[in-house]
């Protein structure tokens, strides 16, 4: 809940919205509410959703990078 506030900043019916669509994909692919699902979700509906800047992300953020270039 904490992510999805803060990332839609816009107006309250934007956030209810958000939060309806991802109670609505969790239960329709009898998935747990997680950080990932609400991503999925966020993105779709806000566009796209920055990770906080930390070095647990910089560091996720580069070795996907790496992984995903044959270096």
């Amino acid at each position: 809940m904490e992510f999805v506030a803060g990332n839609v900043t816009s107006n309250i019916r934007e956030l209810e919205g958000c939060l309806i669509s991802l109670l609505a994909r969790a239960s329709l692919e009898g998935r747990e509410v997680t950080l990932d699902l609400a991503r999925d979700v966020l993105r779709v509906v806000v566009g796209d959703v920055r990770s906080p800047l930390n070095i647990e992300n910089i560091q996720r953020c580069v070795c996907e990078y790496s992984t995903s270039r044959k270096i």
